[in-house]
């Protein structure tokens, strides 16, 4: 009887969830996403000019700021 008393202790100390830091984190501050992180071009004739729109997504709790944006 105590053995399965033990196990059924462990076995529902398992089944409840503990958040971690990394769930703390994900809900703080800012936090930018980028649906569609990259692009590619198709090949295009030298000089013509080429445009892509990112769309940005803040899904944190406070307010994003975009201080510098460089392309690759």
């Amino acid at each position: 009887m105590l053995k399965k008393l033990f196990f059924l202790t462990v076995v529902g100390m398992m089944l409840v969830p503990i958040p971690g830091p990394a769930e703390d984190a994900a809900a703080k501050g800012p936090q930018a996403f980028l649906p569609e992180p990259t692009h590619e071009f198709q090949p295009v004739v030298e000089g013509d000019r080429v445009v892509h729109e990112f769309i940005l997504h803040n899904s944190g709790d406070d307010t994003l700021q975009i201080i510098k944006i460089a392309s690759g």
